[in-house]
């Protein structure tokens, strides 16, 4: 998907003092000493962008209680598929990589993981992980 910016010009008219809004190229010839204002819309910076593919689920994937109450031992193998419908949900990079259950800090799991060369620790809920 290619991101595109929209360009809104808006026109304001010194003589007249009228605001024209404007999606299509202006003639500038009919104005007389038009100041130009353009407003470009500001990319997104937040933890949920680009993600509309990877967090969506099929409607056979329903969010039960079952999978809140999964327990793992440590050193179990499991892999982070992240749900969208939860609350809390780890960083986006980690979503589908396999790791090992290092210990248990309250309702969460903490699964090292290894991230290009370097071994990671991801603090995940139960809901986000999947027995391998």
């Amino acid at each position: 998907m290619i991101q595109r910016r929209v360009f809104l010009t808006f026109v304001f008219l010194k003589s007249s003092g009228n605001l024209y809004k404007s999606l299509e190229p202006i003639d500038r010839s009919s104005f007389h000493n038009p100041i130009v204002v353009i407003f470009i819309v500001v990319k997104s910076k937040g933890p949920h962008r680009r993600t509309r593919e990877k967090f969506r689920r099929s409607h056979r994937d329903k969010f039960t209680v079952n999978d809140m109450l999964k327990q793992f031992s440590v050193g179990d193998s499991v892999a982070i598929k992240i749900n969208s419908s939860s609350a809390s949900i780890p960083f986006r990079r980690f979503y589908g990589l396999t790791g090992s259950v290092l210990e248990r800090r309250g309702a969460a799991y903490i699964v090292q993981i290894k991230d290009g060369g370097k071994l990671k620790k991801v603090i995940a809920k139960p809901e986000h992980l999947k027995a391998v």
